[in-house]
């Protein structure tokens, strides 16, 4: 599928425009993201709408008990993987219970060990999971730039950014990667080995479907 899935969750929402999706694209509203939307239609919603309430949504609806070993935000990614679909956008994933960022951050993971992709929109950021790639970052970025290891261990190239490493060694008990910047220059991380979650501003991104 070349289309992205689109996911919003229940979480901290900060978009103030409306997507623009193409007919390749899918939207899935989580649980409480309906209201997110504005009154905009999902194309599913997903959840056990313990935050939501029992939903005024006439539209394709999957109902999950409240009693369950995921999240709704999970289920969500599930859905859309089952769909065909390997990029995943998705919004309201921050904020409120820690745990629910947490786990939603752990999504990310979850995403990449099944040869997909993920990016969640916080305020100022998009985190992303690589691993066994690279990522390019255009001249002109600006900002602070983070990776962290998210297995016991990763090693990483970081070139063009204010603190260039080669074969770097990154723990995940030990946030050595935090607070690199873009210095203007292209830019890119290699994840050699391991899994890497990296955070950058979002400012940097023309639209949505820029992400890197």
């Amino acid at each position: 599928m070349n289309g992205f899935c689109y996911i919003v969750g229940a979480g901290d929402f900060f978009e103030e425009r409306p997507f623009e999706l193409t007919k390749a694209d899918f939207l899935i509203a989580a649980d409480g993201g309906l209201r997110h939307l504005r009154g905009r239609a999902p194309d599913l919603l997903i959840g056990d709408f313990d935050s939501l309430g029992e939903p005024a949504f006439s539209g394709e609806t999957v109902r999950l008990p409240k009693e369950k070993d995921e999240t709704d935000l999970l289920a969500a990614i599930r859905e859309g993987i089952s769909r065909g679909y390997r990029k995943f956008l998705i919004f309201g994933a921050t904020g409120g219970r820690f745990g629910h960022t947490f786990a939603n951050l752990q999504c990310l993971s979850y995403l990449k060990r099944r040869g997909c992709r993920g990016w969640i929109f916080d305020r100022t950021c998009v985190m992303t999971v690589i691993s066994g790639e690279s990522v390019r970052f255009p001249a002109g970025f600006c900002g602070y730039f983070s990776a962290f290891s998210i297995t016991d261990r990763s090693r990483v190239t970081e070139t063009g950014f204010a603190y260039s490493v080669s074969g770097k060694t990154l723990e995940n008990g030990y946030p050595l990667g935090v607070s690199n910047e873009f210095t203007g220059e292209e830019a890119e991380i290699r994840a050699e080995e391991g899994e890497i979650l990296i955070l950058y501003e979002r400012r940097n991104l023309a639209s949505y479907d820029r992400v890197l």
